[in-house]
């Protein structure tokens, strides 16, 4: 069999291997062919080198990084360090910003933890973008503390949300309700008063939407804060007795579980029902004592004052059942303390305490009317 010859490549000139290998440096080889774009992690921050940090959530790039860390301001993420991006307020202040994962709604206060960083521990992970791109979000820092009004001034309010911030009073704000734009001004609801939205209360006021009187009433309620584990002594905005602080929640993008908002945001609540009052109940309901000494709410009975009863519930929403002996009768509540308004006895009666099964005063200061 006759063997096939051998191919050799023809030798290129020196000029024209010079042009490819100029034309390989530019945006597309000289063939038409994209060369393949490596790009680094605007999340982790990673594929840069030592000294640059990744940006732009679109094309990410590698730039020299900043010195600015969270809390320092900028005016573009070049001057911020790296794993921090430049981030504009709602007044349009710009500050350096620690990233965060958007899947891991907790990782800010994590890394104020690990870091004793005050800020962050305080910080919530909000998004960068309406949908959470790349899953990437920043640590916010709240400017100010609702509760107490702490970090704004005299003529300020400090309107709660993921990102507290200090508001004029006065100053209009609006909300969409079942599709129609309502306008109302900060600071102007009072407490108990019914409230439309976020900052329309007044200094130390939230609006909330709280179990007492019609279900789903909002109206303003007093703020408090939650303490961080470990915290005590003064400065922690508290509640009244009777009441505990509920924290306020928002649910993060990327995320179905609901996480409690900066700062240590919430607003005063009765721990249950008040036993006197009836507060805390739907309207027309009543609070009676439970077996777990935990007052709960059920409906009013038919039986009113002075007749004869069984049971707690068998009672009208004024009258408790009490035994007097012989019988039990449904006799006017009242509180021992006097401090409720319209819950003093008739004249010529007094407040007499009760006491449950173990000699303690009931809840609520709940006592019955007497005969002075």
């Amino acid at each position: 069999m006759q063997r096939q010859p051998t191919l050799s490549p023809l030798p290129l000139s020196p000029l024209l291997l010079s042009l490819l290998v100029s034309l390989s440096t530019v945006g597309c080889d000289p063939f038409g062919f994209d060369p393949e774009i490596i790009v680094c992690d605007i999340l982790a921050d990673t594929g840069c080198a030592e000294t640059m940090t990744c940006i732009n959530i679109q094309v990410p790039e590698c730039i020299p990084a900043g010195k600015g860390v969270h809390g320092i301001a900028c005016l573009k993420d070049e001057d911020c360090a790296a794993h921090h991006l430049c981030v504009a307020s709602s007044d349009g202040s710009r500050t350096c910003q620690r990233r965060c994962d958007l899947t891991k709604p907790s990782s800010c206060k994590e890394m104020g933890i690990a870091e004793d960083n005050a800020a962050l521990k305080q910080a919530s992970c909000l998004w960068v973008t309406d949908n959470g791109a790349r899953d990437l979000g920043y640590c916010s820092s709240p400017q100010c503390v609702p509760a107490s009004n702490e970090g704004c001034s005299a003529e300020q309010k400090c309107i709660g949300g993921v990102e507290p911030r200090c508001v004029t009073v006065g100053d209009p704000q609006s909300v969409t309700i079942g599709g129609k734009t309502v306008t109302y001004k900060t600071g102007e609801a009072a407490l108990d008063a019914p409230c439309t939205g976020p900052g329309h209360c007044v200094v130390g006021g939230i609006c909330a939407t709280v179990s007492s009187g019609t279900s789903g009433e909002t109206r303003c309620v007093r703020g408090c804060r939650i303490a961080e584990p470990g915290e005590t002594g003064a400065g922690l905005e508290q509640c009244q007795t009777d009441y505990i602080c509920k924290p306020l929640t928002y649910t993060p993008v990327k995320s179905e579980k609901a996480e409690a908002l900066p700062a240590g945001q919430g607003f005063c609540t009765l721990a249950h029902c008040n036993l006197v009052s009836n507060a805390g109940c739907k309207s027309g309901g009543k609070c009676i004592g439970t077996s777990s000494g935990t007052p709960a709410c059920t409906l009013p009975g038919s039986t009113a004052l002075l007749g004869e009863c069984d049971q707690l519930a068998d009672c009208d929403a004024a009258t408790t059942c009490v035994s007097g002996g012989a019988k039990a009768l449904c006799v006017l509540k009242c509180d021992t303390t006097g401090a409720l308004q319209g819950k003093a006895c008739p004249s010529g009666q007094q407040c007499s305490e009760l006491k449950d099964k173990d000699g303690q005063p009931k809840p609520s200061h709940l006592g019955f009317c007497v005969p002075k």
